[in-house]
C-alpha cells in the first residue's frame, strides 16, 4: 500500500522518490522522498495591494498589516458594499457577529491599529458599546446609590436598609469586577447623584471601585 501510494504521489508531482531503494522492504521502497518548493507565502502587503477597497477603507494598502487583519479588513469590506447604506445601529457584539460571524472579534480589534482615527472607527461600523446592566432595587428616595460587590451581602443589606435606608434611594448588586463596567448604567438610575461601594478589603475590592470610579 505504501509503495502504491508513493508512485501515485510522485506521478501527481507531489513528490520525488530517490533512485536509491531500501531493499530490505517488499516490495522496495525509495530511501528518501524530495517534496517540491513551497510556493511563496504572498505578503499582507500583496494581499492588501489585490484587494478592491471601498473608499472608507482606502488607506489599507498603505497601512502596515498582517495578513490575519487583512482578511478582517475584506469581511468589513464586504460588509460595507452590501450593508453600507443601512441606517441601522446596533450593540458591538451583534455587529461583531454580523460581520465576523463571532461575537468577539471587534473587542479582540479595538485595542489595535486598525482602530482609531481615520481607519475603522464604531461610527463607521454604525455601532457602540452597550452598558452591561446593574441590577439595582429601590430602597427609598435618597441620592445615594449603594453597590455592593457580593450577592449574599447585597441580600443583607436590602434587608437592614429596608426600614430606613436613610440616604442610600438604591442599592445594587455589583457582580464583583462586573461593576467596572455595568457602572456606566448607573446614568440611567434617576434621582441618583453619589455613589458609595461596600466590597472586600482586599486588592480586587479595592481595584474594582477604583476602576469603576475612573470611568
Amino acid at each position: 500500500d505504501l509503495a502504491a501510494t508513493l508512485v501515485a504521489l510522485a506521478a501527481a508531482g507531489a513528490l520525488t522518490p530517490s533512485k536509491a531503494r531500501d531493499t530490505t522492504a517488499v516490495p522496495a521502497l525509495p530511501t528518501r522522498l524530495t517534496l517540491p518548493a513551497p510556493e511563496p507565502t504572498p505578503t499582507a502587503a500583496a494581499l492588501a495591494r489585490a484587494v478592491p477597497w471601498r473608499p472608507e477603507l482606502a488607506w489599507a494598502p498603505s497601512a502596515r498589516l498582517t495578513v490575519g487583519q487583512v482578511g478582517l479588513l475584506q469581511a468589513v469590506n464586504a460588509w460595507l458594499r452590501d450593508r453600507g447604506r443601512d441606517d441601522d445601529v446596533v450593540p458591538l457584539r451583534e455587529r461583531s457577529l454580523e460581520v465576523f460571524g463571532h461575537e468577539k472579534q471587534l473587542d479582540r480589534m479595538l485595542p489595535t491599529t486598525v482602530f482609531g482615527p481615520g481607519r475603522l472607527t464604531l461610527d463607521l461600523l454604525r455601532t457602540f458599546r452597550a452598558r452591561p446592566p446593574l441590577p439595582s432595587r429601590r430602597l427609598g428616595d435618597g441620592p445615594v446609590l449603594l453597590v455592593v460587590e457580593n450577592s449574599d451581602t447585597f441580600d443583607t443589606l436590602a434587608r437592614v436598609l429596608g426600614a430606613d435606608p436613610g440616604p442610600v434611594g438604591r442599592i445594587a448588586w455589583g457582580a464583583g469586577a462586573a461593576f467596572e463596567a455595568s457602572v456606566m448604567s448607573v446614568a440611567d438610575l434617576p434621582g441618583i447623584t453619589a455613589v458609595v461601594y461596600f466590597g472586600d478589603l482586599d486588592a480586587d475590592g479595592l481595584r474594582i471601585p477604583a476602576s469603576a470610579a475612573a470611568l
